[in-house]
């Protein structure tokens, strides 16, 4: 399993690589979900690494294995819509509590955290990479309804605000 996240960042890596050298139209937008990949498998990557447990069978870990994969596809598709962690189990129809359990198992990694990495990684991609965007549209295109909740959310996860965030990171 170890062999198979590291090829996995050595291909986005690759990827990144490619991309970086090709004039097309949405290049930067291309290099920042990439780059938000390589950091989610980074993450996996240390977290499979550190935990490197086995306590449930191949059977269930087949299982786990399916549900992780249609919960992160679901979460990229729909991280506008909810950041919570009962929406993504109604989508896989489990309940919170069970679907909780299986992400926490199968990554070592909670559901809720899934979601909060997953969007503040979209969230400073887009502060970083793209400073032609005011806060406000980085906090909309990220599906927050108003300023104060994304500031709530971004500091909660990160410690800063966005604003901080993006003084601290300018190219």
């Amino acid at each position: 399993m170890a062999d198979e996240h590291y090829q996995c960042l050595c291909d986005a890596v690759r990827l990144l690589k490619s991309v970086g050298g090709v004039d097309i139209s949405r290049r930067t937008e291309v290099i920042a979900d990439i780059l938000d990949l390589l950091s989610l498998l980074a993450d996996e990557f240390r977290q499979k690494s550190k935990a490197q447990t086995a306590f449930r069978s191949s059977k269930n870990a087949a299982g786990s294995r399916s549900y992780f994969n249609s919960f992160y596809e679901s979460l990229v598709n729909h991280f506008r819509e909810s950041r919570e962690v009962r929406y993504y189990a109604r989508q896989l129809c489990l309940s919170p509590k069970y679907f909780g359990t299986i992400i926490k198992q199968e990554t070592g990694v909670s559901a809720g955290e899934w979601i909060a990495r997953y969007v503040i990684i979209r969230a400073k991609t887009l502060l970083r990479y793209r400073p032609d965007l005011t806060i406000q549209q980085v906090y909309q295109r990220l599906g927050f309804s108003d300023a104060a909740s994304f500031s709530r959310y971004f500091k909660n996860n990160t410690g800063m605000t966005a604003k901080e965030y993006r003084e601290q990171n300018r190219r």
